[in-house]
């Protein structure tokens, strides 16, 4: 009797460690271990650089263009700082990523400001790219030199997430991290800023001559000038050049269509039918029907 009893006693509880086991083994997590990242983040930027000098109009450039701009930075640095895996946990990594890398684009975009790359996307993209590429190499390096035991890998876990009040505050801490960089980044790049948006406009002699010689001319006598538009603006812009001969219009060139970077050179003739001295000729640049800048001036004496 007393042995049936133990037998029984056995087999409840290998069925109870049976279920144990059954059970963790249903619940344990499927674990995925990225050793070496950032090939595969320099991938991404590699095909932003490319999308935007071939294809500059792909709606790509958005899609890898925010996780370049407000992620990667501040990701390749801090790994590059912090190798291990036992320095900082994951949800701080990726909130620390996100914080470092608004800090760390406009640092390079604040540096090429005063240099003769200025602010502009092309500029501010290769140095961000730079920047990214060189943390990760450090980063690399850094890694290698550690045990693997100690190396910081990405894991993911694919098993029903278990929460508590600080992964709960983290994750949620992140989420409006996240939103919160993704809405700066649209805004900004739906509302980019004019300050580098100008306009050149100036006067040219005509041939190797200078502008003195319009100081003394006589009744009659044919004049020439050469008038410069240089587009720094961000978009296509319409240009107007008039000619006033002392406050009256003389001639005025309509519709001068000019793309960023674009340049146009027109060459006015002008004469004075009275003599007299100090007198004005006055260019005005209008773009869009609206006086634009100041406009240019000289003042002529005219002999009879």
């Amino acid at each position: 009797m007393r042995d049936n009893i133990w037998q029984t006693e056995s087999e409840i509880l290998y069925c109870i460690n049976r279920n144990k086991v059954n059970r963790t083994e249903v619940t344990s997590p499927v674990k995925i271990n990225i050793k070496n990242e950032f090939w595969f983040l320099n991938l991404i930027v590699a095909l932003l650089v490319l999308i935007i000098y071939i294809f500059p109009d792909n709606p790509l450039r958005i899609i890898l263009g925010i996780p370049t701009a407000i992620f990667l930075p501040g990701y390749t640095f801090l790994a590059a700082l912090l190798p291990k895996k036992t320095q900082i946990n994951g949800i701080e990594r990726a909130i620390l990523s996100f914080v470092l890398s608004i800090a760390i684009v406009p640092l390079i975009a604040l540096v090429l400001n005063f240099t003769s790359f200025h602010v502009k996307l092309e500029p501010v993209l290769y140095f961000t790219s730079g920047f990214i590429f060189v943390s990760s190499l450090v980063a690399w390096f850094r890694r290698r030199r550690l045990p693997a035991a100690i190396r910081f890998t990405i894991e993911f876990k694919f098993a029903r997430p278990v929460w508590n009040r600080r992964t709960a505050t983290g994750n949620i801490v992140l989420i409006f991290l996240v939103l919160g960089s993704l809405g700066l980044f649209t805004y900004f790049i739906s509302h980019p800023q004019p300050a580098d948006a100008y306009t050149e406009f100036y006067l040219l002699p005509v041939g190797n001559e200078d502008l003195n010689y319009l100081e003394n001319l006589h009744t009659g006598q044919i004049a020439e000038v050469r008038i410069g538009i240089a587009s720094h603006e961000l978009t296509t812009s319409e240009y107007q050049i008039e000619v006033l001969l002392n406050n009256g219009s003389y001639e005025k060139f309509d519709s001068i269509l000019l793309q960023p970077g674009g340049k146009s050179v027109q060459t006015v003739n002008f004469s004075f039918k009275n003599p007299g001295s100090r007198q004005k000729v006055e260019f005005v640049l209008y773009k869009a029907g609206l006086t634009y800048l100041k406009p240019l001036f000289l003042w002529v004496e005219v002999a009879p």
